[in-house]
């Protein structure tokens, strides 16, 4: 909905949040309106040509990260790999990290 606005050129925060309140009533009023606060930004400033990518294609970050769990196990000298949807019941986070996750940034805790 942000990047739609954006790359339009004329951004409501406003209808931005009242529509996020609709389209996500499981989610706190605060937290939909610091999300669409932090992603006009965001999105403003990135390369056109960087959002034109992500408009132009569903990616699935969540298979993304699936695939390349073998490449973060090396990389971080990992035992294991959990990746997670933003709505698993079961997530293990206790550092809270997935409250800072946002789509194409993904919460990334390691131990």
């Amino acid at each position: 909905m942000a990047l739609d606005q954006v790359q339009e050129g004329k951004v409501d925060v406003g209808s931005l949040i009242a529509q996020g309140k609709e389209e996500f009533s499981d989610v706190s009023p605060e937290k939909i309106a610091d999300f669409f606060k932090s992603a006009t930004k965001e999105l403003r400033q990135m390369p056109e040509r960087r959002a034109s990518t992500i408009a132009d294609r569903k990616i699935d970050e969540f298979q993304i990260l699936s695939d390349a769990s073998d490449f973060l196990k090396k990389e971080f000298d990992a035992e294991k790999v959990d990746i997670y949807m933003s709505d698993d019941s079961d997530i293990y986070d206790p550092q809270d990290r997935s409250e800072q996750s946002v789509p194409f940034k993904p919460a990334i805790f390691v131990e």
